[in-house]
């Protein structure tokens, strides 16, 4: 399986198989559980787009999952190191949680 570290070129297109995804576990009567979006997006060994990209990723990624199951709880994936990509994530979820 060839994963693939690069953001997608179109999100509406992303979202349907993480709508799935959601899909399958609300389901199975997993509502209101985690998700995580992404592992350690702050290595370009793992994600090779920018921070913007990454934050972009994650509204689109929230934004389906929370459309299946309004409960789910969503977070960022670990980071290898505390640092600026971290303290700007942390930034950016506030924002977006105070502007909804």
């Amino acid at each position: 399986m060839s994963i693939k570290k690069y953001p997608p070129r179109d999100y509406e297109t992303w979202e349907e198989p993480v709508r799935y995804i959601s899909r399958y576990f609300y389901n199975q009567g997993l509502r209101g559980i985690g998700y995580r979006i992404w592992e350690e997006a702050d290595l370009s060994h793992f994600w090779k787009g920018s921070l913007s990209d990454f934050q972009r990723l994650h509204m689109h990624s929230a934004v389906a999952i929370c459309s299946v199951d309004p409960d789910a709880k969503i977070t960022y994936g670990n980071v290898s190191v505390l640092g600026d990509f971290q303290r700007e994530m942390i930034e950016y979820i506030r924002r977006k949680r105070s502007s909804s």
